[in-house]
Formats: structure tokens, C-alpha cells, sequence
């Protein structure tokens, strides 16, 4: 799992490691609108970034 932190101090824990997560927002990044959408961890429900609001990502250890 891994903790995105966004320029607005939110935080998100979701299911995929800090380097999934971040090839991930890669993948999108030249987007117009960079969205990624990942899955929350321990819910069935996925959160939706702006990959350019995105601060750090960190694994949760």
C-alpha cells in the first residue's frame, strides 16, 4: 500500500505500492487533464487525482 499526499495536505492510502502508484501517474501524466484513478485501501471505492496536485507519494510501512 502507499500514502499520496496533494498540494491541497489531503491524504490518500491506497492499495498499490508508492512505485505503482507512481508509474502510474506517469502513464497519464501527458494528458491534457492528468487523472489517476487508484483504489482505496480497504474500500471498493477508487479516489480520482489530479496527477499535477500530487505532492508525494510514499510506500506505508
Amino acid at each position: 500500500m502507499a500514502i499520496i499526499r496533494t498540494t491541497d495536505k489531503r491524504k490518500f492510502e491506497v492499495e498499490v505500492s508508492a512505485k505503482k502508484a507512481d508509474e502510474e501517474i506517469v502513464r497519464v501524466g501527458a494528458r491534457a487533464i492528468p487523472i489517476v484513478d487508484l483504489k482505496v485501501a480497504g474500500k471498493d471505492e477508487f479516489v480520482y487525482l489530479n496527477a499535477s496536485h500530487i505532492v508525494s507519494i510514499e510506500d506505508d510501512d
